[in-house]
């Protein structure tokens, strides 16, 4: 069952990365690869976070980062897989977790 439970995590995290990566056109966009980028880029945006105090909107630009080095695209194309991410995963994710 606890693998299941972290199966369905997995996908509804990294679904929107796919997604993103895809509509993008970025040229690594696989699934290990996306969890990577999300791995990376959740640290580059939570270490941003913490160094301006608390800045949330700097974290977006900061993943951005994180997606450009990782899934091998452009600042701004990695600037628009964090959106997507971001507005995926709001949509996807319950309010009451």
């Amino acid at each position: 069952m606890w693998l299941i439970a972290i199966a369905i995590i997995l996908f509804v995290s990294v679904a929107p990365v796919m997604v993103g990566a895809r509509v993008v056109g970025a040229k690594r966009n696989g699934f290990w690869i996306c969890l990577g980028a999300l791995l990376i880029a959740s640290l580059i945006s939570w270490f941003a976070v913490r160094l301006f105090h608390g800045l949330g909107i700097l974290g977006i630009f900061a993943s951005a980062l994180g997606y450009m080095l990782v899934l091998d695209t452009t600042y701004l194309r990695g600037l628009g897989i964090a959106v997507i991410q971001m507005v995926l995963t709001e949509v996807l994710w319950p309010r009451w977790l």
